[in-house]
């Protein structure tokens, strides 16, 4: 049976379950003004979502894409959501700006919302409640959802994405995807499927830890082949050493 390959262009985010979550994505930022909470570990694939998100919406909706982190305020979010005021904040907010359009729904993309202090997304939650083009998508561990459960009331109305981890078959794709690629260069027997029980358990199915763990066995890979070439160079040398011994003394002159 030939084994089934896994198209990139079908298959952006790994596997047909996450493509199918990006769909139901883009379906509720299309249809409902309710904010969206993408949940799952780090390095589980979240910002990967994102940016498929944007590259396939990007001439669609007015898009702002936002990382934060612990000392991120509600109004420095709300401000990269206003267009550009000419003054010198306006260089800073520009990278975030697409043409705007008052017929197209404003999409505002929040990247490890969990860091967020105590309270802040109830506050941009509320804004985005009160502005009926606007959408909002944030993401977050399950860890700091639990947190954030206790400090920010309207965490509890966004509707719940879950980027679950890899299955085992998963992670074989995703190795063997990744292998062929300029920065890894495994030759495809190297995927073993004893390679795939390894990488799986180690990497707990998170694509994140899996490129970590396959970034490793590259250059372990590429340190092995050194000896060798190293032995091949030296017996190559010392052949034409030998070559050039024997025609040197077999030269018509030596009799001379």
């Amino acid at each position: 049976m030939m084994q089934q390959t896994i198209s990139p262009d079908d298959y952006p985010l790994v596997s047909k379950e996450r493509s199918e979550k990006l769909d139901l994505l883009v379906h509720l930022i299309a249809n409902s003004n309710q904010p969206i909470l993408v949940l799952g570990p780090k390095g589980v694939g979240k910002t990967k979502l994102f940016e498929i998100l944007l590259d396939r919406k990007k001439n669609a909706w007015h898009c702002f894409f936002i990382t934060v982190d612990t000392r991120t305020t509600c109004e420095a979010i709300l401000a990269e959501t206003r267009p550009p005021t000419g003054m010198e904040s306006g260089d800073v907010l520009q990278k975030h700006m697409a043409p705007l359009n008052p017929q197209e729904k404003s999409l505002l993309i929040i990247d490890n919302a969990g860091l967020l202090p105590p309270g802040e997304i109830s506050r941009v939650l509320e804004h985005v409640y009160a502005n009926s083009t606007l959408r909002a998508v944030l993401a977050m561990t399950p860890d700091e959802l639990f947190i954030k459960n206790r400090t920010d009331d309207l965490v509890d109305d966004c509707y719940v994405i879950e980027l679950s981890t890899l299955t085992k078959k998963q992670c074989g794709d995703f190795l063997r995807k990744l292998a062929i690629q300029s920065q890894f260069r495994l030759p495809p027997k190297h995927i073993s499927d004893h390679m795939v029980e390894s990488v799986y358990l180690e990497s707990q199915g998170i694509p994140g830890n899996i490129m970590g763990i396959l970034t490793q066995l590259a250059h372990t890979k590429k340190i092995d082949y050194a000896p060798w070439a190293l032995i091949a160079t030296t017996i190559v040398l010392v052949a034409i050493a030998l070559a050039v011994q024997w025609l040197s003394g077999n030269s018509p002159l030596n009799g001379l």
